[in-house]
Order: structure tokens, then C-alpha cells, then sequence
């Protein structure tokens, strides 16, 4: 019996994995690490509800009230913006540099997760930080990690194209 399995281990010879994209996937899944222990500290700081509105602050574009606690909440709904355009744009180059079909599927993945990630975050405020929502949001931001750093890792083991390797099941 012969399933079709892509191989990790030991890519076939059929060209050479595209190591420039393999590492901006990587610095995409820093970034959303990154993102994630921001959030992770704007939640010990109890500063997840320093704005009651979303996606506003205080009804307004840009917060006018300085201190610490409403500046990591709008810090970390900018580092959202910033790295969920990173994570589309990565998507978006995957497809474009046709790069292997599950790197594809993996930063697409990723995309389609971010924008989840984005409801859940304002579900947060929305629900006044219920926990069903700040455990969704903080589940789905490690699926969205995880997805970003296999795509980094498959890219850079896999070259863009490669065929699927039959190998036999036993």
C-alpha cells in the first residue's frame, strides 16, 4: 500500500529549499511570540480592559490619557495591527514565490487565524475579559505560533514545488 506523505527528514532532490522565505516565516513566528507575551503582560498587568470600547479607545482613534496601563493596551492592538499585516503578507508571498503546497496551507492557516485572533481580542473587551474568550484568544495565538514555525520549518526543508514523495506504509 503507498500513501503520498511529504517527507521532512530528507527532502527529495528536486531543487532547493527557498531559505530567504523560510526565514522571514520565522521572524514572523518571533513576531507573533513576541505579540503574545506583550499580551501575555498586558493581562498581569490587568490593563485588558483600560479601554471599554473596541476598536477605539475611549471612543476616540488614538488614546489622549497617558500612563502605564491604557499605553499597553493600545501598544499591543498596534503590535496586533503590525504583525497580522506581516502574517497576511506572508501568506500572500507563499502563494506568490509557490512555495510548497503545505507551506501554502500552513501561512494561509495562519492568516485565517489572525483574523480570529482579532475578534477574540475584541471579544475580550466585548465580553469584559470572560474566560472563555481570554483562553480562546490565548489558544488560538499559540496555533497561530505553531503554524507559523512548522511553515518556517517545512520552507526550509522543503524546496518550493517539490513533488510528493510515495513511500510505502506498513
Amino acid at each position: 500500500l503507498l500513501t503520498n506523505i511529504v517527507l521532512l527528514e530528507d527532502p527529495p532532490d528536486v531543487g532547493t529549499p527557498d531559505h530567504r522565505f523560510a526565514r522571514t516565516a520565522l521572524y514572523a513566528a518571533g513576531a507573533t511570540l513576541a505579540l503574545m507575551l506583550l499580551g501575555s503582560y498586558v493581562s498581569g498587568r490587568n490593563a485588558g480592559l483600560a479601554f471599554p470600547d473596541w476598536p477605539l479607545f475611549n471612543g476616540r482613534f488614538v488614546p489622549d490619557g497617558a500612563g502605564l496601563l491604557p499605553m499597553l493596551h493600545f501598544g499591543h492592538r498596534v503590535a496586533a495591527a503590525v504583525v497580522g499585516a506581516g502574517v497576511v503578507w506572508l501568506a500572500v508571498q507563499a502563494r506568490k514565490t509557490s512555495q510548497h503546497s503545505i507551506v501554502v496551507r500552513l501561512t494561509t492557516l495562519g492568516a485565517a487565524g489572525f483574523g480570529a485572533q482579532v475578534l477574540l481580542g475584541a471579544g475580550n473587551v466585548w465580553t469584559e475579559l470572560s474566560v472563555a474568550t481570554r483562553t480562546a484568544h490565548l489558544a488560538t495565538g499559540a496555533v497561530i505560533w505553531s503554524l507559523l514555525f512548522a511553515a518556517a520549518y517545512t520552507a526550509r526543508r522543503l524546496p518550493p514545488n517539490a513533488a510528493t514523495v510515495e513511500i510505502p506504509v506498513t
